[in-house]
C-alpha cells in the first residue's frame, strides 16, 4: 500500500513563531477597576421574598381553578375511583392551567395577579415597559427554564454579592 511509502525524514517545521512581534497594550489599572464595577441600572431588582409571595398568589389562583376542575370532573363522572391515570390527568391539567394563566396574564396584561399583589412590574434592562413580543418571548423562555427541572430559574435565588467575592477580597 502507498501509505507505507513515507519518507524516513520529516520536513522541519519553521522555527519562526507565528506571532512574532505581537505586543499587547498596557491596561490602565483605573480603567480595569472601573470595568469591574457593576453597571448602574435605572431600577432596583425585586427581592426574592416579593417573587416568592407573587408565586404563592399565582399558585393559589391556579389551585382554585384546578379544584373547580376537579369538582366538575367528580360531579360529571359520579365519583370515579382515584387511580394513577386520574391523578396524572389532574397534574397535567394543573400544569396546563398554570401555563395558560402565566401566558395570558403576562403577555396580554403585563402582570399576573400575584405580581399585582406584590407590586412587581416587568421592565427591560433599560427600565422601559416591555412590548408585546418581548413579553411573549419572556414567557416562552420561562417555560423552557421550568421544563429543565427549574435549573434555569435557580439564578433567582443566587445572591449577586456572593458571585463577586474575588472583587471584595482584592479590594481589601
Amino acid at each position: 500500500p502507498r501509505i507505507l511509502d513515507v519518507p524516513e525524514e520529516l520536513e522541519a517545521i519553521p522555527t519562526t513563531p507565528f506571532l512574532d512581534g505581537l505586543q499587547l497594550d498596557h491596561v490602565n489599572p483605573a480603567d480595569a477597576a472601573r470595568d469591574r464595577e457593576h453597571v448602574e441600572l435605572p431600577f432596583r431588582a425585586v427581592r426574592v421574598s416579593q417573587r416568592v409571595f407573587a408565586g404563592v398568589i399565582d399558585i393559589a389562583v391556579t389551585g382554585v381553578g384546578v379544584a373547580l376542575f376537579a369538582a366538575v370532573v367528580f360531579k360529571v363522572l359520579s365519583r370515579p375511583a382515584i387511580t394513577k391515570p386520574l391523578i396524572l390527568g389532574f397534574v397535567v391539567a394543573a400544569g396546563l392551567l398554570w401555563s395558560t394563566y402565566q401566558y395570558l396574564f403576562v403577555v396580554y396584561a403585563g402582570k399576573t395577579l400575584g405580581m399585582l399583589a406584590a407590586k412587581i412590574q416587568i421592565r427591560t434592562f433599560t427600565g422601559k415597559i416591555p412590548k408585546f413580543r418581548q413579553r411573549r418571548l419572556r414567557v416562552l423562555g420561562f417555560y423552557l427554564s421550568a421544563l429543565s427541572l427549574g435549573m434555569g430559574l435557580m439564578w433567582i435565588f443566587v445572591d449577586v454579592d456572593t458571585l463577586c467575592w474575588h472583587d471584595r477580597l482584592s479590594r481589601t
